[in-house]
């Protein structure tokens, strides 16, 4: 369900709904200083996404006059820093962070108060926590900072750190779920949930992280009811409709996956769909092949199952999966163990980090069938005897390349089976 709070998860977006106040601190005595601050605000909240991130480049404008005017206000660094977060300047929020630390100390001084003062000061603190998240792929750190920060000052702009905090965990929980940590992973989709407040979307959002986390651990029965309610409640989501069929599937439901596919693809398919959420989703089509093939609701689960992966193929020819489950239907739904091996080779050449091609290959290979000839069979037996060294051999290094892609695909699957 990731665009539930549609346009919150673009990094250079975390602030940009939140009403920055003016601040504690006085300013100095030019009276223009307060209205440049109020235009940098608007212009913060105005640079949405990257079509409008002119307005964060108007804001530093802004504030660079206020600076001069107003050089003791800790609120007009603290905008420098979000805005230099909207253009995604990491040198930037980390000048405007000591600037936000060096006012704070020389605050604490005046007041003759100690220098953790300044190190907890909120605005410090919620820099920091941009820089953990944004620039670091830190959000564990981002959300302990936060957390830091409402504990000293829970009445500082709780909107603003609710978000960034709800952000924090839900990464923090995608992140320990690809390590396969799922425990980990659980808690802090919940701790998103609580992060989320009173927010239904993003309640809602965490949710559907939990049933996620919840069918990766295999536990799909969990799953599917999280699911069906957000199904119910969010009837255009396909991102939702995604996840339920998958728990559908893996629990041999496939009749009701194949629907709920079917519906995936419809609402993929129409106009206006966030392309990054089409790209996510792609293989959708892949899978309902998959689901066709085990029906036992239609009159030729298999054949219809093959016609689909076959345009599934058309369209991403280069996907190993894709011939994989060709295969699959081939010679367990078909009969027909020529055409798998012509397939499961297909699948190794394009990805031959997949255990389950090179076993598949070595099944067909090592095994007597009718109508092949004495030598072809001489030839398979030692094709046989090479896939078994590669699959007893090369384990370390799939695994390794495998658990790399968990780390760095979007979707945080090996790209496998």
């Amino acid at each position: 369900m990731v665009r539930l709070i549609a346009g919150v998860a673009i990094a250079i977006g975390l602030v940009s709904t939140a009403a920055w106040p003016i601040g504690s601190v006085a300013f100095a005595s030019d009276p223009s200083c307060p209205g440049l601050v109020a235009d940098a605000r608007t212009a913060l909240r105005e640079s949405v996404d990257r079509r409008s991130l002119a307005r964060a480049r108007d804001a530093l404008h802004l504030l660079d006059r206020a600076s001069k005017l107003c050089p003791d206000d800790i609120e007009v660094p603290f905008l420098e820093g979000l805005a230099h977060a909207k253009l995604n300047s990491l040198d930037g929020v980390l000048a405007a962070t000591r600037k936000c630390e060096s006012l704070a100390l020389a605050r604490a001084t005046e007041l003759n108060r100690p220098r953790s003062d300044a190190a907890n000061n909120p605005h410090v603190l919620f820099l920091q926590a941009v820089v953990h998240r944004q620039f670091g792929n830190k959000p564990g750190d981002a959300a302990l900072t936060l957390k830091l920060l409402k504990n000293r000052d829970p009445g500082w702009e709780p909107e603003a750190v609710a978000l960034l905090l709800f952000l924090s965990h839900k990464e923090f929980a995608g992140q320990l779920s690809r390590a396969d940590d799922f425990e980990g992973a659980k808690r802090e989709a919940r701790l998103a949930q609580a992060a989320a407040g009173r927010n239904q979307s993003r309640y809602d959002d965490a949710t559907h992280l939990y049933a996620k986390v919840l069918s990766q651990a295999n536990e799909f029965p969990a799953a599917q009811p999280m699911l069906e309610d957000l199904a119910k409640r969010y009837p255009d989501d396909p991102d939702v409709r995604f996840t339920l069929a998958g728990v559908y599937a893996e629990q041999f439901q496939f009749d009701r996956a194949v629907d709920v596919w079917r519906e995936t693809i419809r609402l993929l398919s129409r106009p206006g769909t966030d392309p990054a959420l089409v790209d996510l989703l792609y293989d959708a089509p892949l899978r309902l092949g998959v689901c066709l093939a085990e029906s036992k609701r239609a009159s030729d689960g298999p054949v219809e199952g093959r016609k689909q992966l076959l345009e599934y193929i058309k369209a991403h020819p280069n996907d190993g999966r894709g011939w994989y489950f060709l295969g699959k239907v081939e010679v367990d739904k078909l009969d027909e163990p020529e055409a798998a091996i012509v397939h499961f080779e297909k699948a190794r050449s394009l990805d031959p980090a997949c255990e389950k091609t090179l076993r598949e290959l070595y099944r067909l290979y090592s095994s007597p069938r009718d109508g092949v000839s004495e030598e072809q069979t001489k030839q398979e037996a030692a094709k046989a005897e090479a896939l078994r060294k590669e699959i007893e051999q090369g384990g370390k290094a799939r695994t390794i390349e495998l658990n790399r892609r968990r780390r760095t695909r979007p979707d945080g699957s090996n790209g496998c089976y």
